[in-house]
């Protein structure tokens, strides 16, 4: 059969029909004469998806990498899974395989897409009426065309009752017909790729012009937007008003994603902070040397860094002399893999240097670990992030600060607040006056001048803003006055091409319902406003599950009675949609004014994580990445750790509810599970007003292991999970450390040693999967700081846990932690050093270890020997003799070590030093492979 459809061409009219832009293909054809159509199209690539287990793309409504369901098979399939059925009981099979797939059509249209039917053979086809109706029902009004309607279809029952209801709209005329028809009408063009624009991805680096390839193009956007030479088009001329629009929606926007067209018309005004900036950014671009640190962009919400950043992206990308890469405030993190291959590519290629600008506001060590993957793959590339953090005195490190400089005219300087009155008089002349009344009552905060010209006093933001939400909750129970088409390509095209009527675009009955509408309204905004608060958008999937009361379905209805932009929606480059505050300032404000309380927001926050869905749905991956973003900006190391602290463990139960009620076991959820209730007795410790009895620390211990030991299973070995399996290591051992700390201050200490026993191994396990990770050492150090504190301690086990920490102290020399980790790091370090003191280690002690069958006592001998030369840049000829010795100690006793890692690591530093006479991997940086 495949050889024969290979034979067969394709239909023109299928031709026609696939040179539109669609978000997805599902056909119930086994054949794939309708592959061959949509491949003619260069600027597009395909994937198909045969079964529900095998694929679950994280891109399902991806233009450019069109995914094609074969909801029975396809005959270019070899596999049972995947080939059509050949005979009735494979097909019964074959029926629930179909069904599934087909269930996730609601989520993959959502209330903004169109469902497009063409060449349905209705109770003839293998999806029948029947099967195709409940997909239909889940779905809002006009949101089915079936073309080339005939008879059969017109008459079928199920079908007339979906179209007397208004959900099916059946056309006589053939599909391929209709879209010439619009395009000549002028409101569709066929044949090109969704941006309207030539698809060759072009990026001029100085007099060379460079066109990324469709798959690299495909690869990176799914962690970066490339910067190519269409944001570098001057915007066509436009009016006063029109411009004024433009200015206002450049602020409100510009704080989710870039908007580039406002960079080229001037409508980001340029900090003071940002000339430093880009000077960092410049020099090290300019620089030979690969970069070992990123430049980070700190400050306060509000502050202008994410206008900043993108302004430097495009000013940098202006010059035309290096290649681009912009990550945008997203869930999911962006993949190195990703950047690596892009930076390969562009090297390879003759571009000097590549900058990756990552508008992430995640923690500083995200920032540091990508830079220093790509750097150590050789890659000339230059990393700039922002962090919510205070400055940091480093000089790779920029502030961002709250206010807008205010120069006196007796002193020299720039004066922020003059310069930004002039620069908004050039949009908005009407401002002027308010903004110099705002200046001279002291409003210099950045964002009370920046976004909407907000009043000068934190009170009336809140205020404003609780206004403005209740006023949309309010008028949204009036009838509406006005129904705005959808915004989707096709709901625009029936529309204008009069097929349909602007009322057929929502339901004709009233959504008021004893004021039900008004009750999801206000859910609908104070979920929106939660993960807001964070700068963190809602997947649309998510909150349509979280406000499905099953009496209202048409969730485009809902959004348009809000009657403000107070919450908007999102698309990113893949066709995945998101729902989220204006800004984030706006959010935080609303989230205090109409909620109230950590719990309230804690029990929105329930609504949200219960609707994560893992599996069965294209989205999954996202929906994690987002659910783990949510979990860890209200955890304990979020900003407001403080704020939801009393609440960690009803966040926790929440977790425990999704994994358990609802199968969403992920080890990155789990992971967080028992963080939080790990973090809720470790707070005990700290603070002595939160009252846990013994019972109630040890069983949330007790549940934090549980559920590691879970999440470590379900990882197992596979070399691919080594990462998550080392920061799963990290918190057991963290568990542990605590459960033994517990323990050793309610009961004997000999009862809590096995823990601090299992707690060691596990970090020591998690150093042997990262060694770059600091965590497990910080573990190792602060679990023996507890145990080296009590004088009471048994001699050997205490000798035993000296031998670790100078182990670890000889391990973490080596390598090179991000600021804030070294800051611990020497914290512990001092800590620890003043409770071990400078004791040699006793005969007592030595033979103590000896009859517990530890081999430490060697090592602490052999340490002796060269602890004080192990981190010295040069040795003498005395210091390489102890190396000698240090060496010869430890062959003299390779029976008793030869199993001991501490022993061995030691061994091998001291005879590199011995013969290198530095220390071992120095100068690695200067190596170039």
């Amino acid at each position: 059969m495949q050889e024969r459809c290979d034979r067969f061409p394709h239909p023109e009219w299928l031709e026609t029909v696939a040179s539109f832009p669609w978000s997805g293909v599902y056909t119930s054809a086994i054949d794939t004469i309708c592959l061959k159509a949509f491949r003619t199209t260069s600027w597009r690539e395909l994937q198909s998806i045969y079964d529900s287990e095998t694929l679950n793309p994280s891109d399902p409504r991806n233009r450019h990498r069109l995914h094609c369901t074969f909801l029975f098979g396809c005959v270019n399939q070899d596999d049972k899974n995947k080939r059509p059925p050949l005979n009735e009981d494979e097909l019964d099979v074959r029926y629930s395989v179909a069904n599934a797939l087909a269930r996730r059509l609601p989520e993959l249209i959502t209330p903004f897409g169109t469902l497009v039917i063409e060449g349905y053979a209705g109770d003839l086809d293998w999806f029948s009426p029947q099967k195709l109706t409940p997909v239909i029902q889940s779905l809002n009004q006009a949101q089915v065309h079936i073309f080339s309607a005939n008879e059969a279809i017109k008459q079928n029952s199920r079908i007339a009752r979906r179209v007397q209801e208004g959900k099916v709209i059946l056309h006589d005329e053939n599909l391929a017909v209709y879209l010439l028809r619009v395009q000549e009408a002028g409101y569709v063009t066929l044949g090109e790729p969704p941006e309207k624009e030539e698809y060759g991805r072009r990026i001029t680096l100085e007099e060379k012009s460079l066109t990324v390839p469709l798959n690299l193009w495909n690869q990176v956007s799914r962690s970066a937007t490339i910067l190519d030479d269409m944001i570098l088009l001057e915007p066509p001329h436009i009016g006063e008003n029109k411009l004024y629009s433009e200015f206002r929606a450049f602020l409100a926007e510009s704080s989710n994603r870039p908007i580039w067209s406002g960079y080229a018309r001037g409508f980001a005004f340029k900090r003071t902070f940002e000339s430093h900036l880009q000077e960092i950014v410049t020099k090290r671009l300019k620089s030979n040397e690969l970069q070992d640190e990123p430049v980070i962009l700190c400050g306060q919400s509000g502050t202008g860094k994410s206008i900043a950043l993108g302004h430097l992206a495009y000013s940098i990308r202006k010059e035309k002399k290096y290649p681009v890469l912009f990550i945008e405030h997203r869930s999911k993190l962006p993949l190195s893999s990703d950047l690596d291959t892009f930076c390969k590519w562009a090297e390879d290629l003759g571009a000097s240097a590549v900058l990756i600008i990552w508008d992430g506001m995640v923690e500083q060590e995200q920032y540091y670990e990508l830079t220093k993957r790509l750097s150590s793959r050789g890659r000339k590339v230059v990393v700039v992030g922002s962090c919510y953090a205070e400055t940091v005195k480093k000089i790779n490190f920029v502030e961002a600060p709250a206010s807008l400089r205010n120069v006196s005219p007796r002193r020299e300087g720039i004066d922020e607040i003059s310069g930004f009155i002039a620069f908004v008089e050039k949009f908005a002349s009407s401002s002027s006056v308010d903004l110099r009344k705002l200046s001279e009552h002291g409003g210099h905060r950045f964002l009370v001048a920046l976004y909407r010209l907000l009043p000068p006093t934190k009170s009336q933001i809140r205020a404003g803003l609780a206004k403005e939400v209740k006023y949309a909750e309010q008028d949204s129970s009036k009838p509406s006055l006005g129904k705005v088409a959808s915004q989707t390509t096709f709901a625009t095209a029936f529309l204008k091409g009069g097929l349909i009527t602007e009322d057929q675009l929502l339901p004709s009955e009233d959504l008021v319902i004893d004021g039900e509408e008004i009750t999801l309204l206000q859910k609908l905004i104070r979920l929106v406003m939660v993960p807001g608060r964070f700068g963190i958008n809602l997947p649309l999937e998510i909150l349509m599950r979280a406000i499905n009361t099953g009496a209202i379905t048409d969730f485009v209805s809902l959004i348009k009675r809000l009657k403000t932009d107070i919450v908007q929606w999102y698309e990113d480059a893949h066709g995945n949609l998101e729902i989220g505050a204006r800004h984030q300032i706006e959010a935080q404000e609303i989230s205090k004014s109409l909620l109230g309380s950590a719990k309230a927001e804690v029990d929105c926050a329930r609504d949200i994580l219960l609707n994560i869905r893992e599996k069965g749905n294209f989205n999954g991956e996202t929906e994690i990445s987002f659910a783990v973003s949510l979990i860890r900006s209200m955890g304990p190391k979020g900003r407001d750790a403080n704020y939801f602290a009393p609440y960690f463990r009803e966040i926790a139960e929440i977790l425990r509810k999704l994994r358990e009620d609802y199968s969403v076991q992920n080890p990155s959820l789990m992971l967080q599970e028992a963080t939080l209730l790990t973090e809720r007795v470790q707070r005990q410790r700290r603070n002595a007003s939160l009252i846990l009895s013994k019972e109630e620390r040890i069983e949330l211990l007790d549940r934090a292991e549980n559920v590691l030991r879970i999440a470590l299973d379900q990882v197992g070995l596979d070399k691919k999970n080594r990462g998550m399996r080392s920061y799963l290591l990290v918190e057991l051992a963290s568990v542990l450390g605590t459960k033994f700390t517990t323990l050793k201050e309610i009961q004997n200490y000999e009862e809590s040693l096995p823990f601090l026993k299992q707690a060691q191994e596990a970090a020591f396990e998690a150093l042997s999967l990262n060694s770059e990770n600091y965590y497990p050492i910080d573990v190792l150090l602060w679990t023996s700081r507890e145990l080296l504190s009590d004088k009471s301690i048994d001699i050997g086990v205490r000798t035993e846990i000296e031998a670790n920490v100078y182990h670890v102290f000889t391990l973490a020399e080596s390598e090179e932690y991000f600021p804030d980790q070294q800051e611990r790091f020497q914290k512990l370090r001092l800590q620890i050093g003043e409770l071990v003191g400078s004791n040699e280690l006793t005969e007592e002690a030595f033979q103590a270890l000896l009859a517990m069958e530890s081999s430490a006592g060697y090592y602490l001998r052999a340490y002796a020997i060269v602890k004080n030369i192990l981190f010295t840049s040069s040795l003498t000829d005395d210091n390489i003799q102890a190396c000698e010795r240090a060496v010869d100690y430890l062959k003299e006793h390779w029976e008793k070590i030869n199993q001991d890692s501490r022993s061995l690591y030691l061994l091998l530093k001291v005879w590199w030093l011995s013969k290198a006479k530095e220390n071992l991997f120095a100068g690695e940086k200067n190596c170039f492979i």
